[in-house]
């Protein structure tokens, strides 16, 4: 099989930087082909048996025409939960960070919310939500604060690490979001806590005119007795107090 040969062939220089864009690129390695390697690594990794990173997977999320994309997005409608899965994984870098959003975010966006409310697969659901948050768009940060509070503390890291990705210039840190990162600051998540204080940190520039709100928030964790808490929340109290003051009256 021809497909296969390609992909033998290319999986064997996987460790060259551009080997997945080039196998992207080549015409004989056929799409539906990566979807049954692809399906079958994800099922496999379902199971607690399956090889990381998935190669196939790689490869289809180079390739971001129109066809890809509709292909990617019929398959969060598919009956079998390794093909959901596949289509979320992939959507979810379908538009490369370095050049997110895409002019098909809201349409991606507004699949992936449909395909939310319905799924009943944890580990699917949790790759949808954040193929969505990964879409970089304005549109994300409501469906995004509809699970603040998910039982499930898998879900509440996905929102807790994606709400800032869906700000912009034209829709900066509202209030709404801006409570939402004070509130996951004490989440009994230990994983959700530190990864609120790594964005804090990482991207304090983002956070105004609610740096006072979130500096308070964070100043409560320079005392917690997990070691890892109080490193990371130093720091971003840090970064926080570097922020050049605006009208947000923060406190001293």
């Amino acid at each position: 099989m021809r497909a296969e040969a390609h992909f033998q062939h290319f999986a064997s220089r996987r460790h060259e930087p551009d080997w997945a864009h080039a196998a992207a690129n080549e015409p004989e390695l056929l799409t539906d082909y990566l979807y049954d390697v692809a399906v079958a690594d994800v099922a496999s990794e379902r199971a607690g048996k399956g090889q990381d990173p998935c190669l196939a997977l790689l490869v289809l999320q180079q390739r971001t025409g129109p066809a890809e994309l509709h292909q990617a997005l019929a398959a969060l409608q598919h009956a079998t939960p390794a093909v959901r899965q596949l289509g979320a994984q992939i959507l979810r870098e379908f538009p490369r960070l370095d050049s997110a959003p895409q002019p098909w975010a809201p349409r991606v966006v507004r699949a992936l919310e449909q395909a939310m409310d319905k799924e009943p697969d944890d580990e699917v659901f949790r790759w949808q939500l954040s193929a969505l948050a990964w879409q970089c768009h304005p549109e994300g940060t409501p469906v995004l604060l509809r699970y603040r509070a998910d039982h499930r503390a898998m879900v509440r890291y996905v929102v807790a690490g994606g709400l800032l990705m869906t700000l912009s210039e034209d829709h900066p840190l509202s209030d709404e979001v801006a409570e939402a990162l004070a509130d996951f600051l004490g989440d009994p998540d230990a994983e959700v806590v530190w990864s609120v204080l790594h964005d804090l940190r990482e991207f304090s520039d983002l956070l105004m005119p609610h740096v006072g709100r979130l500096l308070l928030a964070a100043r409560q964790l320079l005392d917690d007795p997990r070691d890892e808490i109080r490193e990371i929340a130093s720091e971003a109290v840090v970064a926080l107090q570097a922020v050049p003051p605006s009208d947000d009256h923060r406190t001293a």
